[in-house]
């Protein structure tokens, strides 16, 4: 024998009056401050006191191609960096600017191994081949590789002054 539950029915709206005023308010409120976050997330004051500008860009960039190790590199303000490696596999042992957006948690940056061969980019763990600032803490404390057509995602962690792999 089936039971068939009843349920009570879903509300259509909110009702007139001071509740609809407080939740269209809280609302709008809420929109702004939203925005408001992802505007300061994606810029930083620079120190000389000139006007903010736009810190990150979320298209994806190509990093030149690597034909030896990397040390401290620029991968510019894109969150996404395609690598292509040349002529072997080859190490990264910092990125330099993890501090780009002071305030926000430091960056996010996405590496991708787009190499149209079967290599490898190493992410060392605390390597001296990059400043202090620029190198990475990663899980075990060993290195980290990104096969051919793999991704990893950083993230700038400011009390450790060090990149750190998100999962």
């Amino acid at each position: 024998m089936k039971r068939v539950l009843e349920q009570p029915p879903l509300p259509t709206g909110i009702e007139a009056g001071a509740q609809r005023v407080y939740l269209s308010n809280l609302a709008r409120s809420l929109a702004q401050h939203l925005g408001a976050v992802g505007t300061r997330a994606n810029q930083s004051v620079p120190k000389d006191g000139s006007e903010p500008q736009r810190m990150v860009s979320y298209e994806a960039s190509d990093f030149p191609t690597i034909t030896a190790d990397v040390h401290d590199a620029d991968l510019g303000y894109y969150a996404v960096a395609r690598v292509v490696l040349s002529g072997g596999s080859f190490d990264l042992t910092g990125i330099a600017d993890g501090a780009g957006q002071e305030g926000a948690g430091g960056r996010v940056q996405r590496i991708i191994n787009a190499s149209a061969s079967a290599l490898t980019l190493t992410l060392k763990h605390e390597n001296a081949g990059s400043v202090a600032e620029n190198r990475m803490l990663l899980p075990s404390a060993a290195d980290y590789p990104i096969p051919q057509f793999a991704a990893a995602c950083l993230w700038y962690d400011l009390d450790a002054s060090r990149w750190r792999i998100s999962v």
